[in-house]
Formats: structure tokens, sequence, C-alpha cells
């Protein structure tokens, strides 16, 4: 008798025992089926397949197709990101991680995708929702590392989103934030920086001081500038304007204290020294004095050296003098003013004195109506009269 046909893609002999090798298989055909066969077994079956048995034969036979089939249908994703970073397939990391990730995985896995496909990483995190931000500064200060190398800082790129488009309110991540601005901006463009303090410096979601030292440390000068006037520091900020030559930038602080005239005044006469002890031509200093609305030419004359041509602010001397006069000549006019009202007040009570009212017998207060006399009394002018204790009560 015919030995009895086993079925396709099973191993087993007549006997029932297992071959010593598995059977060739020649056609691509039959490998397809065959994994088709497999994965709907797994499929159908896997409550009863021991997970680490299955990852071990999978390993063993280098069935990596298997490993990940089966992994993702157990949920198993974790697995398959590790799976991929083993492999220094980091994109297939973070795709996975972006599809099917819990946001405690993106904090474990995110610092060590984050230093080798940043931006890849960085395009994930900003479609998770349910990430915080303040949990991802770890895997951000990776690419801080990164950056010192010449990449582009991509953990400013998603503080930013952070920040702009998700409205987060965390002081850690404003400070983390305005560090990585200070450390990124350049001399001569502190644009992105001076916006970022401008705009939420009003409701101080940083430490103004942090700023200040970290400002000062990379010497940034006009985000210094700026943090002293925000601290109310005016004289310093304008003395640090002064320092770096900036005139303009020094004028623009000198107007912050808006409700300290004389403080204002000050910060213009430091400027006006300033101007002076840099041998600006007299004409410059005119000029400031002018544009601060606050200064007139007596106010800076004593800076000048003794031996100063004054030929090029002799017309405003002169103009100053001409206002002098003028105002000489209102005070003169308001003191000949008050004294012609003291004169009229002084006669006006020496006639009081002299003057006196006629009143008949029966005459009754106004008030009571009883008879006048028979109490201390009061008369007016218009000879109306009452007694004083009734005005009182009154």
């Amino acid at each position: 008798q015919a030995p009895r046909k086993q079925p396709s893609g099973v191993l087993a002999t007549a006997n029932g025992r297992a071959p010593s090798s598995p059977p060739e298989i020649t056609s691509e055909q039959e490998k397809l089926e065959l994994q088709k066969e497999l994965y709907s077994l797994v499929e159908e079956f896997k409550s009863y397949v021991d997970p680490s048995t299955a990852y071990q034969l999978a390993e063993s036979h280098g069935r990596r197709d298997f490993w990940l089939h089966y992994a993702s249908l157990r949920g198993d994703y974790e697995r398959v990101v590790e799976y991929w970073m083993e492999k220094e397939d980091y994109i297939r990391a973070i795709e996975v991680l972006g599809h099917y990730g819990t946001p405690e995985a993106f904090y474990r896995y995110s610092p060590l995708l984050m230093s080798a496909e940043p931006e890849a990483l960085v395009e994930i995190l900003m479609r998770q929702p349910d990430l915080t931000a303040n949990k991802l500064i770890p895997t951000l200060m990776r690419n801080e590392e990164g950056t010192l190398a010449g990449r582009p800082n991509q953990a400013i790129r998603y503080l930013r989103f952070c920040i702009q488009k998700q409205m987060c309110r965390d002081p850690v991540v404003y400070n983390y934030y305005l560090m990585l601005l200070i450390k990124e901006s350049r001399d001569d463009d502190e644009s992105e920086l001076m916006s970022f303090l401008t705009t939420y410096g009003k409701d101080m979601l940083y430490d103004p001081d942090y700023a200040l030292r970290m400002c000062k440390r990379y010497g940034r000068i006009q985000s210094c500038v700026h943090l002293y006037s925000l601290l109310k520091l005016y004289e310093d900020a304008v003395d640090l304007a002064l320092k770096q030559g900036d005139i303009e930038l020094a004028q623009i602080h000198a107007e912050r204290p808006q409700d300290d005239d004389k403080l204002c005044k000050k910060l213009w006469l430091n400027i006006a020294q300033h101007v002076i002890k840099s041998s600006e031509p007299a004409s410059v200093v005119m000029d400031l004095v002018r544009r601060s609305n606050r200064l007139g030419v007596e106010d800076i004359l004593p800076f000048f050296p003794d031996f100063t041509c004054v030929d090029d602010f002799k017309d405003d001397i002169c103009v100053a003098l001409e206002d002098y006069e003028m105002q000489i000549q209102d005070l003169r006019g308001e003191m000949d003013e008050a004294t012609r009202t003291a004169e009229t007040m002084q006669r006006d009570m020496t006639s009081l004195k002299n003057r006196f009212a006629i009143l008949n017998a029966e005459e009754t207060c106004q008030i009571c109506s009883q008879p006048l006399w028979v109490r201390q009394f009061y008369v007016f002018p218009c000879q109306h009269s009452f007694h004083s204790d009734c005005l009182t009560r009154r």
C-alpha cells in the first residue's frame, strides 16, 4: 500500500517524526505560499503561541519579516522600534513611533533618535498633541550637542512650535528656549531673541534675571539693554548702550521711565555728556538736545571744555537767552499782579474795620424770630440778622 500524501507545508514524515532537515523549496511561488500560510497560522492561533519562543525561532532562522510581523500582530511596537534602532535604521524607528508610540515611548526613545535624525524626529514630535514639552528637554539637549558640529538646531524649531502653536505656558520651557536663542544668536543679529523678549516680557513667562545673566555671558548687548529696562534699571541700560557706542539705543531707553521726568532728564544728560566726551562736533550735541525735548543749552554748557568754540551753538544760546527773557517778563507780570491783588485785599480788610449797620430796637432773628438783642448776633451786608447759636445749629 502506497504511503499517505502529507498536506502541503506540514513538516512531517510517514512515521510522524520530523525530518532531519526541511525539504528544499525551489519555487519562489512556493515560498510566498508557505509564508502566507505561516502568517495565517500565527494570526489564527496567536494566543497559543509563546512570544519568547516565536521571537527566538525567528531570530535563529534570520526571518526578520516574520519577527516584525509577529511583533506588530501582538501590538508590541516598542519592540519593533528597538529592533530598527539596533539596526540603526532610525527613520523606520521614527515612523513606527509616530504611528503607534505612546507618550512614554517617545520620552524613552527620543534622546537617541534626536542624536541620529533630529529633523525627522521633530517633524513627528510636532504631530503629537499629547506630549509634554517639559519632559522632552533631555531629548532636545541631545540636539544641542549636535548643533556644535554645525547642524541646525531642531530643538529651537520644536520649542518655537510649542510656544507659538500649542500655547505652552511652562516657565521651564521658556527659559530653555530663551537659553537656546541666546546661544544661537549672532552678535550682529539678535532679531529673533529680541522678538521673544519683547513679546513675552510683559507676562514674565521667563526669568529676566536668568536671561540677563545669559545675555551677559554670550555678549548679547542689545538684549541686555532691553532686559535692564524691563527690570527698571534704566541707568544701567543707558550706560551699557553708551559703552557700546550705540547712541540711538541709549536714546530709546532714556525715554522708557515715562512717569519720571527727573530721571529721564538725568539719562539724557548722561547721553549728552558721553557725546561731548567723545569729541563730537557741537552741532551733533545740539541736535541731541533738541531731540530730547528735555534739555536746554544751559544744561550741557558745564560739560564742555573751558576753551570750546561756541560758534556752532551761539544761535542756540541766543535763543535760550531770549526764552529766559520772556520767562522773566512773565514772572515780573505775575509778581505785579500778585502785588496789586495783595493791596486790594489790604484795603478791603481796612474798610471792614470801619463798616457798621443800623438796626431797629424791634429787630428779630431771621431763624427763631426772637428779639435779636437778647443774645450774641451777626448782621450781614444784606441787612439779615441772626443769633450766632441759631446760625450754628442751622
